[in-house]
């Protein structure tokens, strides 16, 4: 309001002092009328009197929001305030507003000056169109302005006690339900309390009266303030500024009547001169919506790629008017896939408190489990009154998806055949990996953990896989080749496990193991023989060459191999076998002894000398090998039979049948040699007599 047009206004107060001039022309005229009006209302009882008020309906409490107020004075604009006093915006205005007032839908705002509405952008100031008002008494001037919940104003004048409402769309006016007291007239604005009474700021002498309008249209004064120039509300507080330039703020408003002045508290102090104040919320409408957004199931699981879930939209009426066509905005979402239709796409009317669900389903995918989070953000929407809008806050609703990460591996090797365990067999393994988890794991490889084998086994190839989702599978291989080492061994173990990284943590399969075996076949063979003989036979004296060729015919090594002699018929001793020390043998090699014997007489008498010997040694498993025995039969030549001498020559045949007398010389030598055959056969007979008895 502007301060101007309160001079008079101040002075209706029924026991104030005498009425002041109204600063604007013909203002002691309009005092002079309105004192003489008040006073002939008293003399024939038509003061409304004051009523207690009645028991305060639920409140609902708004937000807080901004304080607009309009400089005037020479510094015209409309600025924006918080509820703490600071400026948040500031924007020229046109003209010199004597009050200005946001719509019920708290986005139009209006200005009024000499009975013209303009309809004000707040965003820049600018006028956008101007509506005369009509339906007002003569030398009525509004300088006040305020909302009602059904889209009118309210207005009211310093010099007069009636209150009128005006159609801001036609600009007609048309008299309100109720009016001042005799005395009083409008000093700045109508609040919409939530309580349901509406707040009248009305004149004093050096302050403002506060009045509350009821219902039942009875009036009944609260309190006094200081002198102020207008009013909003917001956040349920209610903020009053002064032609001084301060903001001050009444957060206990009395309900029951009362004359005391009312605590305030100064919220600012600007030095500007204020004309008027006004909120989105002095209405005391204030839509509001809330959102609450969920999914189910919502604890962390192992969610796997395919499965469902479900978006649920909550929205609640948290404002005190109902609001309609109710709908939900999505925002914001980190699903890689397609979010379902929300259904249903829009609800009817909402009441004030009244909640309703809207649903959406969507299919995870692999990339939103690999992710470990879906997050859904949205709005809700409404309509109110004739076109408003609102929107609530976003809410958003997370989905943890828990990282199962996950890899089997199974290990085998080809061939695997015990008969295929064989020296420089190449053996193929294969590792076949799968993804048994929920995510994706990356770097994919194979770590071996447990190799017996003797020789080197070839890297896995591929080295690497740089990716595998669930339910994948890929193979690795790798080759080696059997040594004797690990046919001895019996058994060639190979252990592995599969490694990769799930969102960033290592994962590693269980172990695998593939065992290749062979059959242990230990084996010797012995092959004896007796150098050949000059001429076929040995003779007595003779050094007979033994020599023992020794075969590992197995497959297996075999150590500590040697010659063992067996049955000789020999009458003479056999000489060591050499060397003495033992050898080892590998599968196919061979190695010689060698032994050697002299020829004796008795040999000779027999015509031959029989040896057998054996080969042994110990295989793998401290199992012990003996070959076949192996005879090697060497021919001894046999001694030489005396010949009887030459016929007698015709001389000394002449002789022949003479008596020998005296030792002829000649047969001394036969007769000794044959002496000697006898004594050597009869030592053959007495040999062999004793060997029988043995």
């Amino acid at each position: 309001m502007n301060p101007n047009s309160l001079s008079a206004g101040r002075a209706l107060r029924a026991e104030a002092s005498p009425p002041r001039a109204d600063k604007r022309p013909g203002g002691f005229a309009r005092s002079i009328g309105i004192l003489a009006a008040a006073v002939l209302a008293g003399l024939l009882g038509l003061v409304v009197p004051a009523v207690a008020a009645p028991a305060a309906q639920a409140a609902t409490v708004c937000a807080a929001g901004s304080i607009y107020a309009n400089v005037g004075s020479g510094r015209l604009a409309l600025n924006e305030y918080s509820t703490t006093g600071a400026l948040l915006n500031s924007v020229p205005l046109t003209r010199d507003y004597y009050d200005i007032a946001f719509l019920s839908d708290g986005t139009t705002l209006y200005g009024v000056r000499v009975n013209v509405l303009w309809r004000i952008d707040p965003t820049t100031g600018q006028e956008v169109a101007g509506t005369p008002i009509t339906g007002l008494p003569a030398n009525y001037e509004a300088n006040a302005l305020s909302a009602l919940p059904n889209g009118d104003l309210l207005t009211g004048t310093s010099n007069s006690t009636e209150i009128f409402q005006i159609n801001p769309t036609t600009g007609v006016a048309t008299p309100f339900r109720a009016s001042f007291p005799p005395g009083f007239g409008s000093a700045g604005d109508f609040l919409s309390l939530n309580d349901g009474d509406i707040l009248a700021v009305g004149t004093g002498t050096n302050v403002s009266t506060l009045f509350r309008i009821k219902p039942d249209n009875s009036v009944i004064e609260v309190g006094t303030v200081p002198t102020t120039y207008g009013a909003a509300q917001s956040g349920n507080v209610i903020y009053l500024p002064s032609g001084g330039g301060e903001i001050y703020a009444v957060r206990n408003l009395p309900t029951t009547a009362s004359t005391a002045p009312i605590p305030v508290d100064t919220v600012a102090s600007t030095g500007l001169v204020f004309y008027g104040a006004t909120s989105p919320q002095d209405s005391g409408l204030c839509a509001g919506l809330t959102l609450e957004k969920t999914v189910a199931p919502a604890t962390a699981a192992p969610y796997a790629a395919g499965q469902a879930v479900t978006f649920s939209f909550r929205v609640t009426n948290s404002g005190n008017t109902p609001v309609r066509d109710v709908a939900i905005d999505e925002t914001a979402f980190t699903g890689t896939g397609q979010l379902g239709p929300i259904s249903p796409s829009t609800s009817g009317s909402l009441a004030p408190g009244a909640s309703t669900t809207f649903t959406a389903s969507y299919v995870l995918t692999q990339a939103d489990v690999d992710a470990g989070v879906v997050t859904n953000t949205a709005e809700a929407t409404a309509t109110y009154f004739q076109r408003s809008t609102i929107t609530s806050q976003p809410s958003t609703a997370a989905l943890p998806i828990h990282a199962a990460g996950s890899l089997f591996l199974r290990k085998s090797a080809s061939p695997a055949g015990v008969g295929s365990y064989t020296v420089g067999q190449n053996i193929t393994y294969t590792f076949d990996v799968l993804n048994t988890g929920n995510v994706t794991v990356k770097d994919v490889a194979i770590r071996e953990d447990a190799f017996t084998g003797s020789g080197v086994m070839s890297a896995p190839t591929p080295a690497t896989v740089a990716a595998l989702a669930p339910g994948e599978a890929t193979v690795f291989t790798a080759t080696y080749t059997l040594t004797q080492g690990d046919i001895d061994r019996g058994t060639t173990s190979n252990t592995a496990t599969a490694t990769g990284i799930a969102r960033g943590i290592p994962v590693t399969s269980a172990a695998s193991r593939a065992l290749l075996s062979g059959t242990a076949a230990p084996s010797l063979a012995l092959d004896k023989t007796a150098a050949p003989a000059p001429g076929g036979a040995f003779h007595v004296g003779d050094q007979i060459s033994y020599r023992f060729t020794v075969t590992n015919t197995g497959n297996v090594t075999v150590t500590g191999v040697g010659v063992t002699e067996g049955a000789f018929t020999g009458t003479g001793t056999m000489g060591a076998v050499s060397p003495s020390g033992t050898t080892t043998l590998a599968p196919g090699e061979s190695t010689v002894f060698t032994a050697t014997y002299t020829a004796t007489s008795e040999d000779a008498t027999r015509g031959s000398v029989s040896n057998t010997a054996t080969a042994s040694g110990t295989a793998p498993g401290n199992v012990q090998t003996v070959s076949a025995p192996s005879t090697a039969v060497a021919r001894i030549a046999a001694l030489p039979v005396p010949q009887p001498s030459a016929s007698p020559t015709p001389a000394s045949a002449g002789r022949a049948n003479l008596a020998v007398t005296g030792g002829n010389g000649a047969m001394a030598p036969v007769l000794i040699g044959a002496a000697l055959l006898l004594v050597v056969a009869g030592s053959g007979v007495l040999v062999r007599a004793r060997r029988r008895r043995l």
